[in-house]
């Protein structure tokens, strides 16, 4: 039994320590040598024998070009430069592909052609700049990544033997091996009869490296460090700088025009303008509010018909409702926009008598989405309306094209003066930047639409004040039931019918003959319009968006990455 156990034991031992022994690559030996030049740049030679137990075109190796060790300013990183000298297979040369990034250097050994098995050869040599390290208060070192700790394969045996001229060597040497971090990694550290510092590691796993430091004479190793601009750091502040100046020639453009005329009481609409129209004109959009009160004006034209109604919602509650009947067909009093918001309501085509209600409006789904592209045409029809009115203007294509050359150049500009390079990237940020500035510049007020908007003010100031503040105001017209029904669109389109029906409080309306109030008592403007309120919720589900479908440790140093087959 105990001769069984034993056998048993040493075969487990032989699976753990072997764990390549059987069906599985791995590294021979890796034989890395560094000469150290005075300058501060050294030459690294890389022997590697690598087994193949399946067939494969050959292997890759990788190295990472951003160097570990702090930069001497927050918009710049630390780098080295490889430069590849040559690459040999048992021998003789081989094809091989440079895939290097930014941040990688990346070389890609053998033919793609072909394959090959069983332990060949590689030899690496290449050059690196900036790859030593200056520690503060220790001078200068070796800090190197030997064989990196990406390789996929175990390395059984590790070697790197660093020269340097006459006395560039210090007695300060340390090796670190195993995994990334690991500080107690055992390698072997000597110094030959020749002075070459020698470090030895064995029995590496996958993604387990070595890492060397030597200390070298800073008296005869110059300084070189190598440093880029962090060009992504640098974008953010760019980008930020050309938004801030796209928000001031926003502003600029924009209100060319403005004055800071005070605003006086208005007891009148502006002349020939419908109420649809002020609302559009003081906020720059169409909102569900323009649209009831372009309803209530064409029902107060004789158009429509507003009745009130219930509806039982689960089989129990009973809910108001409103039902619009069509009283009057559309003819050459109605403008382009004003036909649009029968399509609204009624399918087309439209027939006289034809009635709709709100709930209908807000369950089907079909006209939802056709009111969408039908409110999308009344935003655009109602801009190149108040155009032709002479209350927008729009910027020519050479203000456009000077608009975008400005943008992005400057942002060229100022890239290429921090960061030394041009990029592609920042003429498609730039483009950006500039094609959201033509966006929002593209219109503008006139200055007959500043001084419009300032009597709309003053008109909206006379319909929302309460009558207790009205004494303020002077040669106010008497409050009548014929001026309530008359400005009321105006309010809707305001905002303020609220506010508007308050001033009519205890004061008897007539029942407006386009309004049918139901089971109502008697006429009230409050009533009125809260119902109202109700068109307003309709439409802007029924035509909304929801319509539209160093320390030390093993991998602390410069250089490393890794390799494997392919």
């Amino acid at each position: 039994m105990n001769r069984i156990r034993n056998t048993f034991l040493v075969c487990l031992l032989f699976i753990f320590a072997y764990p390549f022994s059987v069906g599985a690559e791995y590294i021979n030996s890796f034989v890395s040598e560094i000469d150290i030049q005075n300058d501060a740049t050294f030459r690294v030679t890389e022997t590697i024998e690598y087994e193949f137990t399946d067939e494969r075109h050959g292997i890759f190796r990788e190295i990472p070009i951003v160097h570990p060790e702090k930069s001497s300013g927050f918009f710049k990183e630390r780098i080295i430069d490889v430069t590849l000298k040559s690459i040999a297979l048992d021998g003789a040369p081989v094809p091989y592909v440079l895939e290097s990034t930014k941040d990688l250097f990346k070389v890609r050994i053998g033919d793609p052609d072909s394959t090959i098995t069983g332990r060949h050869t590689y030899v690496l040599t290449y050059d690196v700049g900036g790859g030593l390290s200056y520690p503060v208060g220790e001078g200068v070192e070796l800090y190197w990544n030997v064989t990196g700790h990406n390789w996929q394969v175990p390395l059984l045996n590790v070697e790197a033997r660093v020269r340097g001229e006459e006395a560039a060597l210090r007695s300060i040497r340390s090796c670190y091996s195993g995994v990334v971090d690991s500080a107690d990694g055992s390698c072997g550290v000597t110094m030959d009869e020749n002075g070459v510092a020698l470090f030895k590691a064995h029995g590496l796993g996958p993604y387990e490296g070595v890492t060397i430091a030597q200390a070298l004479n800073p008296t005869i190793i110059k300084k070189d460090v190598r440093e880029r601009t962090r060009t992504a750091l640098i974008g953010i502040p760019l980008f930020v700088l050309g938004l801030l100046y796209g928000v001031y020639r926003l502003y600029r453009y924009k209100t060319v025009h403005k004055t800071d005329d005070p605003i006086i009481p208005e007891y009148e609409p502006y002349p020939d303008m419908k109420p649809m129209y002020t609302g559009i004109l003081m906020d720059g959009r169409l909102d569900p509010r323009d649209i009831t009160a372009c309803i209530v004006y064409l029902a107060e034209q004789g158009y429509l018909k507003i009745t009130r109604t219930e509806r039982t919602v689960l089989f129990v509650f009973d809910v108001d409702d409103y039902q619009v009947e069509l009283t009057k067909l559309p003819d050459s009093a109605v403008s382009l926009f004003e036909t649009r918001i029968f399509g609204l309501i009624f399918k087309e085509p439209l027939t006289l008598g034809s009635k709709v209600t709100l709930g209908e409006l807000k369950r089907d789904h079909v006209e939802k989405r056709e009111n969408y592209n039908e409110f999308t045409s009344l935003q655009r029809d109602i801009r190149d309306d108040l155009v032709r009115a002479g209350f927008y203007e729009r910027m020519s294509w050479v203000h456009i094209l000077r608009t975008v050359g400005i943008v992005c150049g400057i942002w060229a500009a100022l890239y290429v003066f921090l960061v030394g390079e041009v990029n592609g990237g920042l003429f498609v940020v730039g483009a950006c930047i500039a094609v959201v500035l033509v966006v929002f510049l593209y219109e503008r007020r006139t200055a007959e639409a500043y001084e419009t908007v300032r009597y709309l003010n003053g008109f909206k100031l006379f319909l929302e004040t309460t009558e207790r503040d009205r004494y303020l105001f002077h040669d106010a017209p008497e409050k009548s039931p014929e001026q309530f029904m008359q400005y009321l669109p105006y309010a809707i389109a305001f905002g303020v019918e609220e506010k508007w029906a308050k001033v009519f409080e205890g004061i008897t309306i007539p029942n407006p003959s386009w309004y049918d109030g139901g089971s109502a008592a008697s006429f009230s403007a409050g009533n009125l319009t809260s119902s109202l309120g109700a068109f307003s919720t309709a439409f802007a589900a029924s035509s909304g968006a929801s319509a539209s479908s160093g320390g030390g440790s093993s991998g602390g140093g410069a250089g490393g990455g890794g390799g494997g087959s392919w």
